[in-house]
């Protein structure tokens, strides 16, 4: 608090008069000739500005919950206001020492970098605090900031303008929830074999552009000379000797799989095996799996043989709504096609469970 001390007598002329105090936008005001008496007058500014100190900042998550602490906040936002990384943040709750965002707004910073982070209470009064964390993607992203550049860009992210060593690129949203995605340092990505397409965003510095849909081209089950060009393109020796093996799922002509397998980082020149399909064997038709369930377990069997399915070993489990000696389940799809010989496991009733106090007799053995 700033006091302000007059220590001799004044006499102001007639009129109203209006002294301003060094320091202070405060002023006051005289009375017509009024007479300052020669004695210490205290002048005290009341609503002195009471500055928020920061003393952590958590969260930081983009879309996410950012919680700072400290003091001098004020009771209430009233005029207050919090940015981070110079952008206004909406506040979903303040109180004298906790603020809370509640959907974490990034503007133009990257992730993973120092931020600023400044709190403005309802006096005026502005309080400032590094975030050395940075903010972090929003849930299911990821992100990586560029070393090179890989010279394919078939086998890499692209973007406009295209993509340059210390851009950042985060992504994510990758469809369905099984696959998996990771963009390499250079741009490349891989995903396994359940990816099918995915987002991405580039920070160039300046503030991140528009998001990209990524759709994944799986190298299994695609024609077998497509993909030998992109082989060939992507600089690696191709096998003279192509292994071709029967299929029950894979068409003919297709790649059933390779070796290295897909994805992974080689030496330019390096030889790869292809697998490709010849679709079934000379004369095998395959035959339609019948709906055996709720079947007794010998009909389900009997309809099994007549599919030229192989039945396995009976798997028993207790049901309180399958009859004793029905099927309950089978592990091969119902409508599904299989070539004959495929072996096919059923789970059969035991009834009701028995309750652990039921007695039962022994057989007596009959001699005679």
């Amino acid at each position: 608090m700033l006091n302000y001390l007059l220590r001799q007598q004044q006499v102001f002329p007639t009129g109203a008069g209006r002294v301003a105090y060094p320091r202070s936008e405060t002023t006051v005001a005289y009375t017509y000739n009024r007479l300052v008496p020669r004695k210490k007058i205290l002048l005290s500014l009341a609503a002195q500005l009471a500055y928020p100190t920061l003393l952590s900042v958590s969260g930081g998550q983009f879309l996410g919950t950012t919680t700072i602490l400290g003091t001098g906040f004020g009771a209430t936002q009233g005029t207050g206001s919090v940015t981070i990384a110079g952008v206004t943040q909406a506040v979903t709750s303040w109180s004298p020492t906790a603020i809370t965002i509640g959907s974490t707004l990034r503007g133009t910073a990257k992730y993973g970098v120092p931020v600023l982070v400044s709190v403005t209470n309802g006096t005026g009064a502005t309080g400032y605090y590094t975030y050395a964390a940075g903010l972090s993607p929003e849930a299911g992203w990821a992100y990586v900031n560029l070393t090179a550049i890989n010279l394919t860009a078939a086998y890499r992210l692209v973007a406009t303008p295209d993509l340059a060593i210390g851009d950042q690129v985060a992504y994510g949203n990758i469809t369905p929830l099984t696959g998996t995605v990771t963009v390499n340092l250079d741009a490349s990505f891989e995903t396994n074999s359940l990816a099918q397409f995915f987002y991405f965003e580039v920070n160039d510095g300046t503030g991140w552009g528009p998001q990209a849909l990524v759709t994944v081209i799986t190298l299994l089950y695609t024609d077998l000379y497509l993909y030998i060009a992109q082989l060939v393109n992507a600089g690696m020796l191709v096998q003279p000797n192509v292994n071709w093996i029967t299929s029950p799922t894979v068409p003919y002509g297709k790649v059933i799989s390779v070796v290295p397998v897909g994805g992974t980082s080689v030496n330019l020149w390096t030889y790869v095996t292809i697998n490709a399909s010849l679709g079934l064997a000379v004369g095998v038709v395959p035959n339609l799996v019948p709906n055996v369930v709720n079947l007794q377990a010998y009909d389900a069997e009997k309809a099994c043989w007549a599919a030229q399915l192989d039945v396995g070993q009976r798997i028993y489990a207790f049901s309180n709504t399958v009859p004793a000696g029905y099927v309950i389940g089978q592990t091969t799809a119902a409508g599904s096609y299989q070539i004959p010989g495929t072996t096919i496991q059923l789970t059969v009733s035991l009834g009701p469970p028995v309750s652990s106090s039921s007695t039962t007799s022994v057989p007596t053995i009959l001699t005679h």
